[in-house]
């Protein structure tokens, strides 16, 4: 289902004009049947970011608070597979992708964990990164190979539970944006990412000051992390977030 779907269009928001589907076609029948199956399912929009030089059309959910409206009440009549806060494009995500845009990445592996829509690691990849997307639901993986299309030879998309999965390699730069917030995922988070970091690798983590992640940064402290601590604000943002910059003492 479209977002002004009387026309059949994705509604580009911050532009305020609508591109047809035909017109959105980049020629390829694999993008073409990704992008008809996730309008099939959901209501959708393309919005304009400029992320420095790198300007991206970013697929969303229309309405993603409706989607944690209805995981809200199924939570209540059971435990839910995977959580709904990929639909929403977040400050945090902005921040993070502000952040690579000013870097340069290339040749660097990076793994962009709980992508949700894809746009941290999309950023990373346009700036010269090879480029793992990663995320537990299904979803948003869907959208974060159609919002990293355009740099596709240098990404990869996959499912990931930091639970209990193991990539199989290591990456320079592992950056989250919005996933440190539950104490019982510190243990998980802090086991994944000595995993999946290369000596002398850098996690970068953005959140948008919210307190219950201060309160859990003393315990990755406390696991052999050296933190920092710094505010971000860029005209992108509704509010500054915070980023932590990890490296292992």
């Amino acid at each position: 289902m479209l977002a002004n779907s009387e026309s059949g269009a994705f509604m580009d928001v911050q532009n305020e004009k609508a591109c047809s589907l035909a017109a959105t076609s980049n020629g390829s029948a694999e993008f073409d049947d990704l992008r008809r199956a996730v309008a099939d399912n959901y209501d959708v929009v393309s919005t304009s970011y400029a992320f420095g030089s790198i300007n991206l059309d970013v697929i969303s959910l229309s309405d993603p608070d409706s989607l944690l409206d209805e995981a809200t009440l199924n939570a209540a009549h059971g435990d839910m597979a995977w959580h709904p806060y990929w639909g929403k494009l977040w400050d945090s995500a902005i921040g993070l992708a502000s952040i690579l845009a000013d870097q340069d990445l290339t040749g660097r592996d990076v793994l962009d964990l709980g992508c949700g829509l894809g746009i941290t690691g999309t950023v990373a990849a346009a700036r010269g990164a090879q480029v793992v997307l990663a995320d537990h639901a299904p979803p948003a993986l869907d959208f974060a190979r159609l919002n990293s299309w355009s740099w596709r030879e240098r990404v990869e998309v996959t499912f990931v539970d930091w639970r209990t999965s193991d990539l199989g390699r290591e990456f320079d730069l592992i950056v989250g944006a919005d996933i440190v917030y539950d104490r019982q995922d510190v243990p998980f988070l802090d086991r994944f990412w000595k995993r999946h970091l290369k000596s002398g690798g850098t996690i970068l983590l953005t959140d948008p000051a919210r307190l219950m992640t201060l309160d859990l940064m003393p315990l990755i402290q406390a696991a052999g992390w050296k933190i920092d601590r710094r505010p971000l604000s860029t005209p992108l943002l509704t509010k500054p977030v915070n980023v932590f910059t990890l490296t292992l003492v």
